[in-house]
């Protein structure tokens, strides 16, 4: 099984060098105003039908398998400005499914909160995760930590149900900017030194020991 996070780990780094050298930036996986990226309002929000793609496709089947089974999962609630996990209330919240790009990027958004949840006091709880993420333009070094596993530990998911391939190219761009406030001169050592934390929040949601 850790051959898997490795081999995932390893490509992960390869892109993310190669990324070095494009003008790429990590974009969010669905479609909200800018004002609102990041910690959405407590409370639903009307927001138009963006991505109609088809819901339910075979080819995510197992994504929402893996969804599904985790055992004490948190509270999924969907219909808000943007994506979030709130310890306090032990919670994610998700835009629409229709404000997705496409249902890949839907269940690799669902995984990468899913993670966060690993870091509750009544899971893995992980001391440095904080209830609000991604608040400040100057994000301290704790939360980049956080950040980095989480995407690592989704992208590995992604791997587990198949539709890695889909979603690659946003999770090296979204470790990248947040290695880089750990390790401005060095992310992969900042991505290699988050690897055993994202390897137990992966094994914690597929059921694994």
């Amino acid at each position: 099984m850790f051959d898997l996070y490795d081999s995932i780990a390893t490509q992960i780094l390869n892109c993310m060098a190669a990324l070095d050298n494009e003008a790429f930036l990590w974009t969010p996986r669905f479609t909200v105003p800018d004002e609102h990226l990041g910690i959405p309002d407590i409370g639903y929000q009307e927001i138009p039908v963006t991505f109609p793609w088809r819901t339910k496709s075979r080819h995510c089947d197992k994504a929402r398998s893996i969804i599904k089974a985790m055992k004490r999962p948190p509270l999924i609630q969907q219909g808000y400005d943007g994506a979030s996990y709130l310890p306090e209330n032990d919670t994610v919240f998700l835009p629409d499914r229709t404000q997705f790009h496409s249902e890949e990027e839907l269940y690799a958004t669902v995984f990468h909160e899913l993670v966060h949840s690993t870091g509750h006091e009544s899971r893995l709880y992980r001391p440095r995760m904080q209830i609000v993420f991604n608040q400040s333009a100057d994000p301290d070094l704790q939360n980049a930590e956080e950040e980095v596993l989480t995407e690592l530990a989704a992208a590995f998911l992604c791997a587990h149900s198949g539709i890695i391939e889909n979603t690659i190219r946003g999770s090296v761009a979204y470790i990248r900017d947040w290695a880089a406030v750990i390790s401005p001169s060095n992310t992969a050592c900042a991505v290699i030194d988050a690897l055993p934390d994202a390897k137990r929040a992966c094994a914690y949601i597929l059921g694994q020991k």
